[in-house]
């Protein structure tokens, strides 16, 4: 996998909290453009809104697990095309569905 998702999420942060404090300064300035100040705020809810929509992900790091068995058990056998997982939601009694998803028919 080329990138971790909690790390990805941690980044994004980083990014809104930085854009925002710079803002801040920025609007602090008596010579400060408020069309700018405008722009760059709607530019900070977007990315808020974004990264709220990724936060509810609530399966996010076991993906992130599971991508990245799939990518090392297919480099050990190639020929592999479908996995089996079983993910456990809630203890107890096993209780299993089976959901198939071939994201080459559409």
């Amino acid at each position: 996998m080329p990138g971790s998702f909690i790390i990805g999420m941690s980044r994004l942060e980083k990014v809104i909290e930085d854009l925002r404090r710079d803002l801040e300064r920025y609007s602090q300035k008596p010579d400060a453009n408020d069309k700018f100040i405008q722009m760059q705020n709607q530019v900070i809810s977007n990315l808020v809104i974004a990264f709220n929509d990724l936060d509810t992900l609530q399966y996010a790091e076991v993906w992130e697990s599971i991508e990245d068995t799939i990518d090392r058990i297919e480099r050990i056998d190639p020929e592999l095309n479908a996995h089996n997982i079983l993910i456990q939601t809630r203890p107890g009694t096993l209780k299993c569905s089976r959901i198939a998803i071939n994201p080459f028919e559409r």
